[in-house]
């Protein structure tokens, strides 16, 4: 695998940031990777992933992502989410680097990350981007804002463009064949890979990945049901019918389902070709 410092990085181009998760890679940056791929094709920029991991990789566990390149970020530390750690490295590489721009998965990861890169860039950020498009060689960023009843479009005055990419449930297109380079990055000697948090203790979610994402049809409880046994029997339809239950904020903070089945900017943003809404 070649290997090169992060002054020999190639400059101006358009990253897609992830880390592995029990050393897979989310099906959620597959959106932001949508999003960095149609950027890069309109400026004439190559779209490179930034990928943090505590293993390294095969260039045939990539063939179905269209990516130009690959920077593999390498560490025993990435096998937890220490967020301080994750910025401290994006921020060192994009300052030698200087992409034009670096999306993030609307996930609780890049909800998370995003913010403190950007906050310590002094840059823009434009939360749960849902579509982006280039006119002018300027990048637009689209975003419901007024409780989903307004589209926003917005474009940044700051560089990198960052911005984190809402999950809409589409599968990557790949017209063309895409074989990416993996790069290993090798991080000066003397980097300071020491966080401040201590990892107590770790609780494993019951689904890390939402069954929302690619459901085709989706039945959705809101707060006009007035009971945890109504709203259970949302299940029994589902499954008769072959989809799966989403539920909105209210619902979610009951305790009735798990957030990984709210529906919405904050949670998943469905695409469903049937959909059935029950008390929303």
């Amino acid at each position: 695998m070649k290997e090169l410092t992060p002054d020999e990085l190639s400059k101006e181009q358009v990253w897609v940031f992830a880390i592995t998760e029990e050393g897979k890679i989310p099906i959620s940056v597959r959106e932001a990777i949508n999003a960095g791929r149609k950027v890069a094709n309109e400026l004439n920029k190559e779209l490179h992933l930034l990928l943090f991991s505590e293993r390294e990789f095969e260039k045939e566990e990539f063939l179905d992502f269209p990516l130009d390149k690959i920077y593999l970020v390498k560490h025993p530390i990435f096998s937890e989410f220490y967020d301080d750690v994750i910025a401290k490295v994006i921020i060192y590489l994009v300052k030698k680097a200087k992409p034009i721009a670096l999306f993030f998965s609307a996930d609780y990861i890049g909800s998370c990350i995003a913010p403190r890169v950007a906050g310590v860039l002094k840059v823009g950020l434009c939360a749960h981007v849902n579509k982006v498009e280039v006119k002018n060689g300027k990048i637009l960023l689209y975003r419901p804002t007024f409780e989903n009843n307004i589209i926003a479009v917005l474009s940044s005055k700051t560089y990198p463009v960052m911005a984190t990419i809402s999950a809409m449930s589409s599968v990557i297109e790949n017209k063309e064949d895409y074989s990416p380079e993996i790069i290993k990055i090798k991080m000066p000697n003397d980097f300071d890979w020491k966080s401040g948090f201590k990892i107590e203790k770790k609780k494993a979610e019951k689904e890390s990945i939402s069954p929302l994402y690619n459901a085709k049809l989706v039945i959705a409880g809101g707060r006009g049901i007035s009971k945890k046994s109504t709203f259970d029997k949302l299940f029994v339809l589902a499954q008769k019918l072959n989809g799966e239950v989403g539920a909105t904020r209210p619902i979610c903070y009951k305790g009735w389902v798990g957030e990984e089945r709210m529906i919405g900017i904050s949670g998943v943003c469905v695409k469903p070709k049937v959909y059935i809404g029950f008390g929303i």
